[in-house]
C-alpha cells in the first residue's frame, strides 16, 4: 500500500481549517487504497476524523518562525527518509523539503500580491511581514512540486508571472454552508454586514466614510471587531465608534454569522486583499444584494451570481451612492461577473483529488 502524507502544522483556525477538513472528508475515500499519515498542530481539531488517519502532532510550528521552519525544511526531511512516501502534499504555502516521489503544495496566502501603503506598514506588523517574506517562503523549494494549487485565477497568473510556472491548478475551496431560515428581524431593516478580521487590507475605512456621508438615511452596518484586537481595530473604532449607524460587535462564531446572514439586508466586502473570499460565496446562499470591492479574486468568487454591484476599493462616495439607491429608492443595478477558469482546475476537493492522484494509481 502506498504512504501519502498530508502536512498543515501551522493551521488551526478559520477558513483554511475548514479546507483542511474538507481536504480530509475527501481524502477518507481513498483509505483502501492508500496509508494517508496527517501532520497536523494539535489532534483535537480534527476529533471527527479520529481512528481514520494516522496523526502526528508538531505543537511547536505555530511558535516561532524558527520550529516553522525547522519543520518544514529538517524535521519533514528526516522523517521522510525511511518511510517510502509516494506523495506529499502541503497545505500551507511552504515547499517543504521532503523524500518523496512527488509533492505538491497548497498555496492559500496572498499577502505577498498587497502592494501596502507605507502609512499602513506599522498598523499591522503582521501584514508586513506577510507581504515581504512571504515572497521569499513561496519560493524555497517551488519547483520541487509537481503541481502548485492556487484558489483562484488571478493567483494562477500571478504565480506564472514570479516564479514562471506552468504546472499550477486552480481549485476552488468546497465548503459545505450553514443555511439558516430566513427570519423577520429589527435587522432586517437596512442593516447591511460585513464579517471581517481586523488587518489593514480588510479596508474597513471605506466603509465608514460611506456611512458618515449618509448623515440622513436609516441604514447600520455590523462590522465584526471592537477595538481590542491590534492597533488597527482601535484606530477604527476610535475614530468611527461614535456613529451609531456603525455597530463594532466583535469577532462572532460562525454559526451565529449565519444568523445574522439570515437577518440583515445584504453584504458590505471592501477587503483588498483575499484569495477567496469565502463570506462572500457564504452569504450568496441568501441571494440578497452583496456590494463587494472592484477586484479580481470578488468577480471570481462571485461568477454568475446576479445580485451584486462593484465599487473602486476607496471609493467610499461610490459606496454611499449605491447603499443610498438600494435603501432609498429601493433600486440595485445589478452587474454580473462571469470569469472562466483555464485547465488545470477542479471545482471541488473530488476532482483535486482526481488530478493529484491520477499518477500515482
Amino acid at each position: 500500500m502506498k504512504n501519502i502524507v498530508i502536512s498543515g502544522v501551522n493551521i488551526v483556525a478559520g477558513g483554511m481549517l475548514s479546507v483542511f477538513k474538507d481536504c480530509l472528508l475527501e481524502a477518507t475515500k481513498y483509505l483502501d487504497l492508500y496509508k494517508i499519515t496527517v501532520f497536523v498542530h494539535r489532534k483535537e481539531l480534527f476529533a471527527e476524523f479520529d481512528q481514520r488517519f494516522e496523526f502526528i502532532e508538531c505543537p511547536k510550528a505555530k511558535t516561532s518562525w524558527f520550529w516553522r521552519c525547522y519543520y518544514e525544511y529538517r524535521w519533514f526531511k528526516k522523517y521522510s527518509q525511511d518511510k517510502d512516501i509516494y506523495f506529499w502534499l502541503s497545505l500551507h504555502d511552504m515547499s517543504p523539503l521532503v523524500k518523496t516521489d512527488f509533492q505538491a503544495v497548497y498555496c492559500h496566502n496572498s499577502a505577498p500580491f498587497y502592494k501596502m501603503p507605507y502609512k499602513d506598514y506599522f498598523i499591522d506588523f503582521k501584514v508586513t511581514l506577510f507581504t515581504l517574506f512571504y515572497k521569499f517562503l513561496y519560493r524555497i523549494n517551488i519547483y520541487s512540486n509537481r503541481y502548485i494549487i492556487v484558489q483562484q485565477e488571478w493567483m494562477r497568473h500571478k504565480f506564472q508571472e514570479l516564479f514562471k510556472l506552468n504546472n499550477i491548478i486552480v481549485a476552488h475551496p468546497c465548503r459545505e454552508l450553514i443555511l439558516v431560515e430566513q427570519v423577520d428581524s429589527e435587522l432586517a431593516n437596512n442593516t447591511f454586514i460585513y464579517p471581517t478580521l481586523p488587518s489593514v487590507y480588510k479596508n474597513i475605512e471605506v466603509i465608514c466614510e460611506a456611512i458618515q456621508c449618509l448623515k440622513d438615511i436609516d441604514i447600520k452596518v455590523l462590522i465584526t471587531i471592537d477595538g481590542t484586537e491590534n492597533a488597527y481595530a482601535k484606530k477604527i473604532v476610535t475614530k468611527y465608534g461614535h456613529n451609531p449607524k456603525l455597530r463594532f460587535i466583535g469577532l462572532q462564531p460562525r454559526s451565529k454569522i449565519f444568523e445574522y446572514y439570515s437577518q440583515v439586508t445584504g453584504m458590505i466586502f471592501p477587503s483588498k486583499l483575499e484569495t477567496w473570499g469565502m463570506p462572500l460565496s457564504e452569504f450568496a446562499s441568501t441571494e440578497k444584494p452583496i456590494i463587494a470591492v472592484d477586484k479580481e479574486y470578488a468577480r471570481e468568487t462571485l461568477s454568475g451570481y446576479e445580485r451584486v454591484q462593484f465599487f473602486p476599493e476607496n471609493d467610499y462616495i461610490k459606496l454611499a451612492s449605491i447603499l443610498k439607491e438600494l435603501v432609498i429608492d429601493k433600486t440595485f443595478a445589478t452587474e454580473i461577473a462571469m470569469v472562466k477558469n483555464e485547465e488545470p482546475f477542479a471545482k471541488n476537493w473530488r476532482e483535486l483529488f482526481e488530478i493529484l492522484l491520477r499518477d500515482v494509481r
